[in-house]
């Protein structure tokens, strides 16, 4: 009794994050479902903030389920699904009355009555907006920039522009968002190259691939991918992983420019 979570592992509290000096996290009381708790760091302090969705689901389940979350101009930001809207890009100033949907990018319902939900993911700060990976349903899944407001929340580029052969959207899959020295770095595959690694100066024109570290083509002719990840800033370059087809996944290390990424050590 008076545990935040429940006996189940999908009850334990996850996603921390401090915002304006106190810790918000997603948790299970046990009677409203997975949902958004913040904390003062005292245990009277620590309490739900809101029930994004309420009521129980089809299997006795209810979840609304808070994730990504992120500080973003002195406010969290996070995605979740209220029930009406799918998954979709949500906003807090850390009361129950201002914990809302900011824009449901992918509005509608499929043909089961379900929620279309747009997914929003890997949520990062940089040039003071915040840039995730989402899915409109016209280009598949792509890079997205917001300013935080509902009408600057837009497509910043498609890096895949082609369709599939059922006349779907190709999805470039951006992933592994990282900030290094006032460009975003991150992954995606633009049906050219494969999964490979690209840089944004935050702008259209500017997001485009660095480095393509595996260049020969498999036996059917598409190219092959070396798969960059674990992505991450230290003394002003950026290290990570990939595959270049010659030494294995090993240490990769790059300054920003496509002849100074390169293996850093074969271990």
């Amino acid at each position: 009794p008076g545990d935040i979570a429940n006996s189940y592992d999908y009850g334990s509290p996850d996603n921390f994050i401090e915002c304006n000096g106190k810790l918000y996290f997603r948790a299970n009381d046990g009677e409203t479902g997975r949902e958004l708790f913040v904390s003062d760091g005292t245990a009277e302090g620590t309490q739900l903030l809101v029930d994004l969705l309420p009521g129980e689901g089809n299997y006795g389940y209810n979840y609304g389920s808070p994730d990504n979350l992120v500080e973003f101009k002195d406010k969290l930001y996070f995605t979740a699904n209220n029930g009406e809207t799918g998954r979709e890009l949500f906003v807090s100033d850390g009361t129950a009355e201002g914990t809302q949907l900011l824009v449901d990018l992918l509005p509608g319902k499929d043909n089961y009555g379900d929620n279309y939900s747009s997914f929003p993911d890997n949520m990062v700060e940089f040039n003071e907006k915040l840039y995730f990976s989402a899915n409109n349903g016209e280009t598949g899944r792509e890079l997205f920039v917001s300013d935080g407001t509902a009408e600057g929340t837009q497509l910043l580029a498609d890096l895949r522009l082609e369709d599939d052969n059922y006349g779907y959207s190709h999805d470039s899959y951006p992933d592994n968002l990282v900030e290094c020295n006032g460009k975003l770095y991150f992954t995606a595959d633009d049906g050219v190259h494969g999964n490979e690694l690209f840089v944004s100066d935050g702008t259209a024109e500017g997001t485009q691939l660095l480095a393509d570290l595996r260049l020969e083509d498999d036996n059917y002719g598409y190219s092959h991918d070396s798969y960059p990840d674990n992505l991450v800033e230290c003394n002003g370059k950026l290290y990570f992983t990939a595959d270049d087809g010659v030494h294995g996944n090993e240490l990769f290390v790059s300054d920003g420019t496509a002849e100074g990424t390169q293996l850093l050590a074969d271990l």
